[in-house]
């Protein structure tokens, strides 16, 4: 049986103020409501209309039967192997819309009771798999307003108050297809998780040849001259007169030669959410090939990072602290089972049995803070953060010991002293990337084309997750 998950914004006129002249568009209440910058994050724009000719589910809402309500996602993000919206009928395609405004509108109820009815009226619902709602734990109130008629002649406007879920989710089964839809009902939030993306096209920082070849460029005057040319051009170019969500700066190393490297930045046009470093490298290392001006062998020793083929994920355990007085303590003593949960709440795509195998538990010497790693499933041959650093501990560099590891692993323990440090709110500095993951946040860095991601603790506290009634994922 095939399955797909569909990430899509629900747009729903109920949800917006009404009003005969707009100069402002304060139509929109960020409710179910696509303004300019929310469509931009999709590539290819698909839309599913409601088809039914009025709601079922007035709930004291009092629907008026013109409302419209639209699904509206991107359309290169399906999979090709569903083939759901080529053979769907009206008849199912209703019922899609009567599970999302039951969900969206169903007030006062919790998830199980929620459930429970959609598997209680077949005839609205049958398509429904159960024990497949889930919904937000923010929600938004609000008043709407619609007609009433009063009298054969007479109309007067009600206003109730709702609470609507940010984000709802179900999965409905047509024809042998599991399809699950993740529908974003608040515009904010949808801009804050949406987790796909397109790269539409990369502004080099200086001409593709000099990055092979810098020596032209050892005179300073000159190397500012022709990467600020350079950039203001392609910044120019026709691709990038489009609408993008944003361009996000992916910093790299360049290796001018064995005794000079230096960071630099590519600017990446994206629409969606903002791209992972991972993403961004595949792409500049295609467009680089691509170029035919030189083999991969020689693009890897000048920008080695862009080769990066494994990648750590690493949690500073933030919420494992002493408070006290006069600062707050990371204790070196925790219990082994807190990890496991810890882990397992972090990374729904990784199985228990990969996290058994792989998860490895390290100090950090700011602050004495525990840190778990864990490697990526997709990762080619490196799997244990111990065995790529076998001769790690976690002093400073002002410790007498720190000069007893590996020169790789100093740069490692040097960077990721650096990169908590930040975390902390004691450093600032521009020389890391930032990623998301998962919904969380991270700031990366690269040591021996390995990368290192490293949560944030506003992620780690954030609880801003669809879970169901008894707080699972």
């Amino acid at each position: 049986m095939s399955s797909t998950t569909i990430y899509a914004f629900l747009s729903d006129e109920i949800y917006w103020e009404k009003k005969f002249v707009d100069l402002d568009k304060s139509v929109n209440k960020g409710l179910g409501y696509i303004d300019d910058i929310l469509i931009n994050y999709f590539d290819k724009i698909a839309t599913i209309s409601d088809p039914r000719s009025s709601r079922i589910n007035t709930l004291e809402v009092g629907v008026p039967v013109n409302t419209n309500m639209k699904i509206v996602f991107d359309s290169s993000k399906l999979e090709p192997t569903n083939l759901l919206f080529q053979t769907i009928d009206n008849i199912s395609l209703g019922k899609i819309f009567n599970i999302v405004e039951q969900i969206s509108l169903m007030q006062k109820t919790t998830t199980s009771d929620l459930n429970d009815y959609l598997m209680a009226n077949p005839g609205h619902f049958d398509i429904y798999v159960n024990n497949s709602v889930k919904r937000s734990s923010t929600l938004t109130t609000l008043q709407i307003s619609y007609p009433v008629q009063s009298t054969p002649t007479t109309t007067t406007i009600k206003n109730v108050t709702v609470t609507i879920y940010d984000v709802i989710e179900f999965t409905v089964r047509i024809n042998s297809i599991d399809t699950t839809f993740k529908l974003w009902i608040n515009s904010e939030k949808f801009k804050l998780q949406y987790p796909l993306n397109t790269i539409k096209g990369v502004v080099f920082p200086i001409e593709p040849k000099y990055l092979i070849d810098p020596t032209p460029l050892i005179n300073i005057t000159k190397a500012l001259s022709e990467s600020s040319k350079f950039t203001f051009t392609e910044s120019n170019a026709p691709l990038h007169n489009d609408d993008f969500s944003g361009i996000y700066p992916f910093k790299t190393t360049w290796v001018i030669s064995s005794l000079q490297k230096t960071n630099i930045t590519f600017g990446i046009y994206y629409k969606g959410s903002k791209p992972t470093t991972l993403q961004c490298r595949k792409y500049v290392q295609t467009v680089l090939l691509n170029l035919g001006i030189a083999p991969s062998t020689t693009w890897e020793a000048r920008l080695p990072d862009i080769f990066v083929v494994n990648q750590f994920y690493i949690i500073p355990l933030w919420g494992h602290q002493t408070l006290r007085p006069e600062r707050i303590l990371y204790p070196s003593v925790i219990n082994i089972n807190n990890i496991f949960g810890i882990i397992n709440n972090f990374y729904p795509p990784f199985s228990t049995t990969f996290i058994k195998d792989n998860i490895e538990l390290f100090l950090n010497a700011h602050d004495e803070i525990f840190l778990i790693a864990l490697p990526d499933y997709q990762n080619d041959d490196v799997f244990s953060l111990y065995k790529q650093h076998p001769t790690y501990q976690y002093h400073s560099a002002m410790d007498s010991t720190h000069a007893y590891m590996e020169a790789s692993t100093k740069e490692f323990n040097l960077r990721l002293n650096k990169a908590m440090s930040v975390l902390f709110g004691e450093t600032v500095t521009n020389e890391f990337n930032n990623n998301r993951f998962y919904g969380r946040d991270f700031l990366s860095f690269t040591v021996n084309r390995i990368e290192y991601h490293i949560m944030t603790k506003s992620s780690y506290f954030d609880e801003d997750v669809i879970i169901n009634e008894d707080g699972s994922e």
